[in-house]
């Protein structure tokens, strides 16, 4: 698990980041980044070809292991996810909360 990582470069074949130890090369063949405080329109994009739920912002309805229904092995997580908690609430729209999906999710 990495955390605290500064994305440095990103292209077809992986990303480049930055930590304290230097620089580091992550081969990946898919990289979904969404940031702000919104979900991002790839979230309604994800949900109709994966034909899962999300609601009017565009937020995928998750499990509680953050995977959505039908798909065990895609996380989905902070602002582009919509989880529910047992009682019936959704996690704080904060850093925090992502980074701990993040880090659920990476574990």
């Amino acid at each position: 698990m990495k955390t605290g990582l500064m994305v440095k470069d990103l292209d077809k074949e992986g990303l480049t980041i930055q930590s304290r130890d230097g620089i580091e090369r992550l081969e990946a063949r898919t990289i979904l980044w969404a940031v702000g405080v919104t979900a991002s329109a790839l979230g309604k994009i994800l949900a109709t070809r994966m034909k899962a739920e999300a609601d009017k912002g565009g937020r995928i309805k998750v499990g509680p292991q953050l995977t959505v229904g039908g798909y065990p092995d895609i996380y989905v997580v902070g602002d582009l996810a919509l989880s529910i908690d047992s009682n019936g609430k959704p996690p704080p729209g904060v850093a925090q909360a992502a980074m701990q999906q993040g880090t659920y999710a990476a574990q």
